[in-house]
């Protein structure tokens, strides 16, 4: 009456008066346990809760404690019928959709349903589905339901799988049956001669019809004794089948261990001779490695004697030309050849700051002594190149006042040789450096962009007096530049033939004897080849400019272009070369 008056005359809530008033006290439970955190007084400094005096307060950070009832309505007891209501209904749909009985269990608490636990929920399934299958069966009886087709059908296969199953077992609880039955029949008759088989195969015989008789029973004694040597023989030849049988399935098995254990030793031998092969090959690398070191220093060694050959040699031209001048003087009393025109240039040489070379030397006394043709001169350049092909360059090799026309180098030879030292004018001098160094600004140092490309260009291998000896033949403007680098002096080389045209191409390459590809690129690079094995790095030390000792050494790798060198050196490592850390 009182909860009518509360309402209102609404509708009765669904829960019953004890279930609200469980959860009227549960809800004040939980009111209670939040109000424990009204110790704590608020900090508007800290921005938490101070803890009184004598008490513990809670951690900032520390989550509230998680509520005893989260929804639903409490469990209570209620019996297991076939007429089950909506609870029940949900636990069945559930669980016979493979559900676990927790999951059951939190999804009927989150629908506001019974709360019940996992283990409730599983014990409540059991029972539920015993009840349904007792009315299931009664429903049966009743005709209320039957058989529909196909399902006759699925009935058989499923007894043959299920049948699949059970054979094992119920073949081992027939033995253990039949070794009952031997050992009781040994405790009646006391005697322990019939084994389980025995007893099984008799029975069987007994029930069929094909027993024989009790050998006292049996009046045709001669006939029983005929059939019992003939099972004698019988069971004495089944006998032997199954011995041969077994010697011949243990010889079998015993070749068949022969065959496993001859493939493992082959297996060893193997492994190990393939070990051999990897120390000989690790031992053939590393005589390879020792002999290349060799002979790199053999190759140093002879360039150093080659070099100071050529210092020596040069030495002596420049000491046989002194002494020249020495005695000419001693004798007429005149500079040989005039000195105007060496001591001039001599004097432009050091004020430009490159050193002259006994190159120089002697294209000045051609120049003075003789009016030779320019091509004459160039090849010359050329002879005189191949002879010092190891020296570095030191200065600029030729520069453009050094092309002048042939009347002009005859007027000047003339001249030259026509005045002596005391009538030599210095204004013409400052004249002739003046209009050198206007040509030579107007002209300006020409550089070549140095890249990946030209760095593993197969020129790089040449030398510096066989580039000259490229840059003279080719007649490539500027020529051998003062600052300039290898690597610089290689692109642009490289540049100059990229400009050449496809027929000037083909007519270098037969000039090489290579046999010229389709390709311009094919070209150009067939052309790098041939003069990079017509080198003394590639005839004598056998260099490539892709071998990474060499790019190691090579001198354009430094710097900005250190990167080109690191990334050949991971992709050599990578196909499994040994490196050495080149720093």
């Amino acid at each position: 009456m009182a909860l009518d008056m509360f309402w209102g005359g609404a509708p009765q809530p669904i829960n019953t008066p004890e279930e609200a008033l469980a959860q009227l006290r549960l809800n004040e439970f939980a009111l209670h346990e939040e109000s424990d955190s009204d110790h704590d007084f608020w900090n508007t400094q800290t921005k938490q809760a101070t803890p009184r005096d004598g008490e513990r307060g809670k951690p900032p950070n520390e989550e509230l404690k998680k509520r005893r009832v989260i929804g639903g309505l409490a469990a209570v007891s209620k019996r297991i019928t076939a007429d089950y209501d909506s609870d029940d209904a949900r636990i069945i749909d559930l669980k016979q959709q493979s559900y676990s009985d927790e999951y059951v269990a939190n999804k009927l608490r989150e629908e506001g349903r019974t709360r019940y636990v996992g283990k409730t929920v599983g014990s409540r399934w059991l029972r539920l589905r015993k009840v349904l299958e007792e009315r299931d069966d009664e429903r049966l009886d009743d005709e209320l339901s039957d058989w529909h087709v196909g399902e006759d059908e699925e009935l058989r296969a499923i007894k043959e799988e299920v049948d699949k199953k059970f054979d094992l077992a119920f073949k081992r609880l027939k033995d253990k049956q039949w070794k009952e039955v031997s050992v009781y029949l040994a405790e009646k008759t006391n005697k322990r001669k019939y084994t389980a088989k025995a007893c099984f195969e008799r029975f069987t015989a007994l029930i069929d019809g094909t027993a024989l008789l009790p050998i006292e029973l049996d009046d045709d004694q001669p006939g029983r004794r005929k059939l019992r040597e003939a099972r004698i023989a019988a069971a004495k030849a089944r006998r032997a089948a199954a011995e041969q049988e077994r010697k011949d399935i243990e010889a079998a098995r015993l070749a068949r261990n022969e065959v496993r254990k001859q493939e493992k030793i082959d297996a060893v031998n193997r492994r190990q001779q393939e070990m051999l092969r990897k120390e000989d090959e690790r031992k053939e690398r590393r005589r390879r490695k020792e002999e290349k070191k060799a002979e790199q220093v053999r190759a140093r060694v002879a360039r150093e004697t080659y070099l100071e050959q050529m210092r020596v040699e040069r030495e002596w031209e420049m000491e046989k030309v002194r002494v020249e001048k020495m005695i000419y003087k001693q004798i007429t009393g005149k500079e040989l050849f005039g000195k105007a025109a060496p001591r001039e240039r001599s004097r432009r040489k050091r004020q430009q700051g490159v050193t002259m070379d006994w190159e120089e030397e002697e294209e000045d006394l051609d120049e003075i002594m003789d009016s030779a043709s320019d091509a004459d001169d160039d090849a010359g350049d050329i002879d005189r190149a191949d002879s010092v092909a190891n020296f570095e360059p030191k200065r600029k090799k030729k520069t453009v006042a050094k092309k002048r026309a042939q009347p002009v180098r005859k007027a000047r030879a003339k001249e030259v040789t026509a005045k002596t030292h005391s009538v030599a004018s210095t204004a013409e001098a400052d004249d002739e450096e003046v209009s050198d160094a206007a040509l030579e600004g107007e002209q300006g140092p020409v550089r070549a962009t140095v890249t990946r490309e030209t760095l593993l260009n197969p020129r790089s291998v040449l030398n510096s007096g066989e580039l000259k000896v490229i840059i003279c033949r080719r007649d490539i403007e500027p020529h051998w530049q003062e600052g300039e680098t290898h690597a610089e002096v290689v692109a642009r080389i490289a540049e100059f033939y990229e400009s050449l045209k496809v027929d000037q191409l083909k007519e270098l390459c037969k000039q090489a004897e290579v046999p010229p590809p389709r390709r311009k690129q094919d070209m150009i690079h067939a052309l790098a080849l041939a003069d990079a094995e017509l080198s003394f790095a590639g005839k004598e030390l056998h260099l490539k400019s892709t071998d990474i000792e060499f790019m190691m050494s090579y001198e354009g790798y430094e710097g900005e272009f250190k990167k080109f060198l690191d990334e050949q050196i991971e992709e050599a490592r990578a196909r499994g070369e040994d490196v050495d850390d080149w720093e």
